[in-house]
């Protein structure tokens, strides 16, 4: 028998890459990223450079160069963040003052953790609308996971995530940095009734939020680790017309995040029967 080693049929063997994550794990009801999540997705993103041009990416061009090349050694901003699911539920940024931004004198920004891709909010006034599709989300069967890297966690009610629900309205899914916390948030009518904190750090980290009958109700994750002592019983279900947004609250730029994020997935669903299979292959490519 010939050894196996240079030269044999197995050592030039190729590795094949793993599917994109919603091939795997379907059913997401809006899904964003600089990375590719769906097999034959094209665009994931539509960036305006400070001449005033814009034009769309697919995920390895952000990171091959073509992105870089374009920007010329200027900045260059997001204005549309595409729905990968399917759906069409695209976050449109309608003023350009608005726009976090994704090069920095002609440098594609990056998480630190692992170097991928990441856009940035100025903790000021950017956001990104995501329209109304969670409006029709019913709050007691629901999961997001989401992968961003705050800058600055001191400040008062910086919104990371907000599907629905302003401050009175009647459903809120959201977590924030809150005066050096994390703070997760779960309500069916007006303020919250669920309310996890934790201590924020300046690190890369995933999020997920999961509700439904799995876990008897509400449950925070972070990095994977369950947070709080049990979860939370469901609450009555009341629809709210306030736009779903990231960085800012209700669509209206209040509460601005200061930071940066790469990813975010909504299910209309509870996935805690796939949270660790969703979890882990967003840690492995993030490097969380």
């Amino acid at each position: 028998m010939v050894p196996l080693g240079l030269g044999s049929s197995l050592s030039k063997a190729s590795v094949v890459p793993a599917p994109p994550i919603l091939n795997k794990y379907t059913g997401a009801e809006a899904a964003y990223s600089l990375r590719k999540l769906k097999s034959g997705v094209t665009s994931v993103v539509k960036v305006r450079r400070t001449i005033g041009d814009e034009r769309d990416f697919t995920a390895s061009e952000i990171t091959d160069g073509t992105l870089a090349t374009w920007a010329s050694g200027g900045d260059a901003f997001v204005n549309t963040w595409y729905d990968q699911s399917g759906n069409g539920n695209h976050g449109v940024v309608a003023d350009d003052d608005l726009e976090p931004k994704l090069v920095s004198s002609g440098a594609v920004l990056t998480s630190g953790n692992s170097s991928r891709p990441a856009f940035h909010f100025d903790g000021s006034n950017d956001f990104i609308p995501l329209g109304d599709f969670s409006d029709s989300l019913n709050i007691n069967n629901l999961s997001s996971f989401a992968v961003f890297d705050p800058d600055d966690v001191s400040s008062d009610e910086s919104q990371i995530l907000m599907l629905g629900g302003s401050a009175g309205g009647n459903k809120r899914w959201f977590f924030k940095t809150l005066s050096g916390n994390l703070e997760f948030s779960y309500a069916g009518t007006g303020n919250p009734i669920a309310d996890f904190n934790t201590t924020a750090n300046n690190d890369q980290n995933l999020v997920t939020m999961i509700a439904g009958s799995t876990l008897g109700g509400f449950r925070p994750f972070l990095n994977g680790t369950a947070l709080g002592s049990g979860s939370v019983s469901v609450v009555p279900n009341s629809n709210d017309s306030t736009d779903a947004s990231l960085g800012g609250q209700g669509g209206s730029g209040v509460w601005a995040f200061d930071g940066l994020m790469s990813e975010i997935i909504v299910y209309g669903s509870d996935q805690s029967a796939n949270r660790t299979g969703i979890e882990g292959n967003i840690t492995d490519y993030y490097g969380i």
